[in-house]
């Protein structure tokens, strides 16, 4: 039985390896709350699901990774409660030129905000989570010298 048992697991193996790309491949962030995870999550979960992705802290409450979306670094912050996934979020890690390409990829998927607080505080409500993006000046260019 032993004898058995060691093959079977080599061959479970090999196929869970071979079909994890297209399992990947078949992910989307249509169905999830956010990036490609749910709400109430664990924290092994929502690390299967950053599979790739470079761990920057892990502490009992949160998972941080670096990203880069439309070519924004950022980092990916996971926050849990009671071993579940709480809340996420997007922090760019300096200011820069393309951070407001998250803000359009929030438009772009989820129209107008609901709520505008002074054009910097933005607020979605969706059906399962809630978004809101603090805005600020990310990047300034100053072509005319008679400005300063």
């Amino acid at each position: 039985m032993k004898h058995l048992l060691i093959p079977i697991l080599i061959c479970m193996i090999f196929i869970s390896i071979g079909c994890s790309s297209h399992l990947i491949d078949t992910f989307s962030e249509d169905g999830y709350n956010f990036r490609k995870t749910r709400w109430g999550m664990t924290p092994a979960q929502v690390e299967l699901s950053e599979v790739g992705s470079t761990v920057v802290q892990r502490t009992g409450r949160h998972v941080v990774y670096y990203a880069t979306i439309d070519g924004v670094s950022c980092k990916v912050i996971y926050i849990f409660k009671d071993n579940r996934l709480r809340t996420a979020g997007y922090i760019t890690k300096i200011p820069v030129k393309n951070a407001d390409n998250l803000l359009d990829k929030c438009y772009e998927k989820h129209g107008e905000p609901h709520y505008v607080v002074d054009e910097k505080d933005l607020t979605w409500k969706l059906p399962n989570s809630v978004i809101y993006a603090n805005l600020y000046k990310s990047y300034v260019k100053v072509t005319d010298p008679t400005l300063w």
